[in-house]
């Protein structure tokens, strides 16, 4: 039994790599993805899979001569001149572990520093991200251009649905981390506005603490197009141009270890800088929580949010019935 099912790996692997080779020359899959040969099989054939689907995706959405363009240079990028790769920062996606992981292996911060949470926050943090970090501030860019061109370039996602309820939880919620003199206020003008159309009518005018509820938060995403660009709601493909920047390697949450274990190994991340480079068991997908959220929300409400985010959704190939109402 064992025999067959190395048989049945193997051979799907080789008709996924016939099939990636069939797209890699017959639609000018440029540039070339040069590190996919360095791959281990198995991670080999699921990056692959996700390469295929986003170039399909692309040239759905894209004009050709448009997709993967090299010199483009994408301004959510952090950049690791330690171990020579840039990443993509979508809030959140992880870009908080990105960018203690950053500071701490670029000299910024000590090692004990990183467990020490109000060393590494304020505009001290964020100051150097913007100017260190990343290359856009670069004077000499032909400089910057041989740098962005080598590096292997890394973009972290998650379904679109789940890192909905992460940023509401995060940001909109009385007690949560992020419900600060920012989100506060837009938490409570959410919930004047649209608890008009809430599904259950007693609670459109029922005494409540002022703040959006999830519903409500929903109904602003949809009739704000993804939520007035702020970097926690809006859209993956407005933030990192996956369709312009080739990006080498596709992290999911939802294959988060198996994931991050390649990127180390192949990056040669050092045993010390591996403690804080994603340690198992932090960082998952929330799927029994997320459901929760969504089987209280109105069908007819989930799949206009769906058409809000839909790009994202297919290019990153996630479903979209994974709320369960």
């Amino acid at each position: 039994m064992k025999k067959q099912a190395l048989l049945g790996t193997i051979v799907v692997g080789c008709i996924l790599h016939i099939l990636y080779q069939v797209l890699h020359f017959t639609t000018n899959f440029v540039p070339e993805y040069k590190q996919l040969k360095y791959l281990p099989a198995a991670s080999r054939s699921v990056q692959e899979i996700r390469q295929i689907n986003l170039k399909a995706a692309c040239r759905s959405f894209e004009n050709e001569e448009s997709i993967f363009n090299e010199s483009y240079l994408n301004k959510q990028n952090m950049y690791s001149k330690t171990y020579k790769f840039a990443v993509c920062e979508i809030q959140k996606c992880g870009s908080g572990a990105w960018l203690k992981l950053l500071l701490i292996t670029e000299g910024f911060y000590t090692m004990e520093e990183y467990f020490i949470d109000e060393k590494m926050r304020g505009e001290k943090v964020l100051q150097i991200a913007s100017e260190q970090l990343s290359l856009w501030p670069m004077q000499n860019k032909s400089e910057q251009r041989k740098i962005w061109k080598n590096a292997f370039k890394v973009i972290m996602v998650r379904n679109p649905f789940d890192r909905i309820v992460s940023a509401y939880v995060d940001k909109l919620v009385p007690g949560a981390p992020g419900f600060n003199y920012f989100y506060e206020p837009m938490s409570r003008k959410i919930n004047q506005k649209y608890r008009h159309l809430r599904h259950d009518v007693e609670s459109r005018t029922r005494a409540d603490n002022g703040t959006a509820t999830f519903e409500d938060f929903l109904n602003y995403l949809i009739d704000t197009d993804g939520g007035e660009d702020n970097p926690h709601f809006t859209f993956y493909h407005a933030l990192c141009n996956p369709c312009k920047v080739h990006y080498d390697y596709i992290i999911k949450f939802e294959t988060m270890q198996e994931d991050i274990e390649f990127l180390q190994n192949y990056l040669n991340i050092s045993e010390e800088h591996r403690k804080i480079f994603f340690p198992p068991g932090r960082y998952s997908a929330r799927t029994d929580k997320v459901k929760k959220f969504y089987e209280q929300t109105p069908k007819e409400l989930t799949n206009k949010l769906y058409s809000v985010y839909k790009k994202d959704f297919v290019l990153f190939d996630y479903d979209r019935a994974f709320p369960a109402n």
